[in-house]
C-alpha cells in the first residue's frame, strides 16, 4: 500500500484544486458540493458496481467480487488504464464501506483479505502484474487513498450532518474490525489511525471535552478492536500504548458517561467501557 504514485485526475480534484489554496475562502458547503460530485462519479464506475453488489445482492460472495474485479483489471491493463482502475477500486471500496453499517461489513472484511491473497498474473507471460506493487496482493493505491480519506477528519468537527456522522462511524468501525481480524502488518491500523482517534478524543490540549463525533469514533476503536489495543498496551513494546494512557483514557470515558446528552454518544461510551472491562478481566 505504497504512497508513491499520484492519483488520477477526477471531478473531485478539479472541483477543489483552486479552492483549496492557502487563504482560499473554502467553505464547508463547497467541500460538500465537491464531495457530492465525486461520489456521483464513483457510483457510476464499474469498480463500484462490482463492490457494492456484495452489500446489495447477498448472493454475491466476496470471492465472486474478487473474480469479477480481477477480470476487469486484466481488461483495464489491456487498455492501458490499470492505474486509474486501481485508484477507482480503492475509492469505490471506501465508498461502499462508508455506506455499510458495521454489522453488515463481514463480506467487505472477507473481500479485502481475499484481495490481499490474490496475485494478478499476465495471461501471456504468467508474470505478476505490477502497479504500485503487485496487483492485488499489495493493495495498490489503497494506502494513500485510505490515508487521504481518514486524514480528512480533523478531530474538531462539530457541524457534521447525520449522514456524515454515519459515514464516519461506518468507516472507523470497518477499519477497527479489519485491524482486529489480522496480524498482517500491512493491515495494522492500531498504530496509526486508532492512536489518532484516541489522541483527538482524550489528549486535545485545546479542549476539555471532545465533540460528540470525535468521542464516538474513539469509542468504536474500543468496541471493535479492544483486544489488540489491550495487547499492545500490555506488551510494553509500543511507545504510544502505555498502561498510564490506557487508565487515563478509561477514566475520561467514566467521567463522560453522563456529560453527553446525545443517546448515541452515551451508548457508544457504555459499549467502549464494557469492552475495556472485558479485556482487562481476561488478563
Amino acid at each position: 500500500m505504497s504512497d508513491l504514485p499520484d492519483a488520477p485526475d477526477s471531478d473531485m480534484e478539479s472541483a477543489c484544486s483552486d479552492e483549496m489554496q492557502p487563504r482560499s475562502p473554502l467553505t464547508r458547503d463547497k467541500m460538500r458540493e465537491g464531495h457530492a460530485r465525486w461520489v456521483t462519479e464513483i457510483h457510476e464506475k464499474q469498480e463500484f458496481k462490482i463492490l457494492v453488489s456484495m452489500v446489495k445482492q447477498p448472493a454475491t460472495l466476496p470471492e465472486n467480487a474478487v473474480k469479477h474485479l480481477a477480470e476487469l483489471s486484466l481488461q483495464c491493463k489491456a487498455d492501458d488504464g490499470l492505474g486509474d482502475h486501481c485508484y477507482y477500486t480503492a475509492c469505490s471500496f471506501l465508498e461502499v464501506v462508508a455506506l455499510t453499517m458495521p454489522d453488515q461489513q463481514h463480506d467487505l472484511l472477507a473481500f479485502i483479505h481475499q484481495l490481499r491473497a490474490t496475485t494478478l498474473t499476465d495471461p501471456v507471460t504468467g508474470e505478476a502484474i505490477l502497479y504500485d506493487g503487485v496487483v492485488w496482493r499489495d493493495l495498490p493505491t489503497f494506502g494513500y487513498t485510505i490515508a487521504d480519506e481518514l486524514g480528512s477528519f480533523s478531530g474538531a468537527e462539530d457541524d457534521c450532518t447525520i449522514e456524515e456522522v454515519q459515514r464516519w462511524e461506518n468507516l472507523i468501525a470497518f477499519f477497527a474490525q479489519l485491524d482486529a481480524s489480522t496480524s498482517d502488518p500491512e493491515l495494522d491500523f492500531s498504530n496509526t489511525w486508532a492512536l489518532t482517534a484516541l489522541t483527538w478524543a482524550f489528549e486535545d490540549p485545546a479542549s476539555t471535552r471532545p465533540t460528540d463525533i470525535t468521542l464516538r469514533l474513539a469509542c468504536l476503536w474500543y468496541i471493535f478492536d479492544a483486544d489488540k489495543l489491550w495487547l499492545k498496551t500490555q506488551s510494553r513494546q509500543f511507545d504510544n500504548y502505555s498502561l498510564e494512557s490506557w487508565n487515563c483514557w478509561k477514566q475520561c470515558l467514566v467521567n463522560w458517561q453522563s456529560a453527553f446528552a446525545d443517546p448515541r454518544t452515551r451508548l457508544l461510551i457504555d459499549g467502549a467501557l464494557a469492552q475495556i472491562k472485558r479485556v482487562e478481566a481476561s488478563a
